[in-house]
Order: C-alpha cells, then sequence, then structure tokens
C-alpha cells in the first residue's frame, strides 16, 4: 500500500468553500469543516473524536482505491435509490439530508465511500479466510 502522507493543519487554515476550511489532509484528499461536523451532528462525537473517524474513514477510502476497489454509477444509483425509498416521497429523504448538513452529492460521496470500504473490507476478509 502506499505510504499515506498525514498533514494536520493546527494554525492557518485553507479556504475551499465559503466558510468551510481545511482542517487536514489525508494523502492529497482535504478533510473539510464541514465534513467533521457532520460527523460530529450524525455520531454525537466530540471535535476531536469526530476528526479522527474522518481521517480513519479516508485512509480506509485511499486503501481502498490503492487495492482497485471501484463502485459502478449503476452499483451507487441502487444504493442512493435503495435508501431513499425508506421515505414515503422523495422530499422527505431530501429535507433529513439538508437537516444532517448534507447536499445530495455529498450524500453520494459519502455513500461511494461507504461503498468502497465495504468491499475493500469483504475482499480482505475473503483473502484471509480462503
Amino acid at each position: 500500500m502506499k505510504r499515506v502522507c498525514l498533514l494536520l493543519l493546527l494554525a492557518g487554515s485553507v479556504m475551499c468553500r465559503a466558510n468551510d476550511r481545511t482542517v487536514a489532509f489525508v494523502g492529497r484528499t482535504a478533510i473539510l469543516e464541514s465534513d467533521v461536523n457532520a460527523v460530529m451532528k450524525e455520531r454525537g462525537l466530540s471535535r476531536d473524536d469526530a476528526l479522527r473517524a474522518c481521517i480513519h474513514e479516508r485512509l480506509f477510502v485511499l486503501a481502498a482505491q490503492d487495492a482497485g476497489v471501484q463502485v459502478s454509477p449503476e452499483d451507487l444509483d441502487r444504493a442512493v435509490d435503495s435508501v431513499a425509498k425508506r421515505y414515503p416521497e422523495r422530499k422527505a429523504f431530501l429535507d433529513d439530508l439538508a437537516a444532517a448538513g448534507m447536499s445530495p452529492e455529498m450524500f453520494r460521496s459519502r455513500l461511494r465511500d461507504q461503498l468502497l470500504v465495504q468491499r475493500y473490507l469483504a475482499e480482505r476478509v475473503e483473502r484471509t479466510i480462503t
């Protein structure tokens, strides 16, 4: 696995979006303040624990990508539809996303990352068992 460089930006910030700042880098990927805030809100974690969770998740995603794991657009569409169908109507789904501080694009991106990590871990477990 490639060596992953982790640089925490404790002082000073790089502006990425309006009112959003980079709080850490994992490889070349920025972890934004909004990412940390969303994890804090979703999981009820402290800021430090949410930042650690974001870092660990990003490391798993990078490992999955390095291993060549992929999620097709069709698989991602099916996964999004599966979640959205749990709601009586599309608007309720979008309202819940907004309440969690997520846009539909952010949700798709997170779901894609979750699917990547699930597949990566499943492959590793399978290789360990066989």
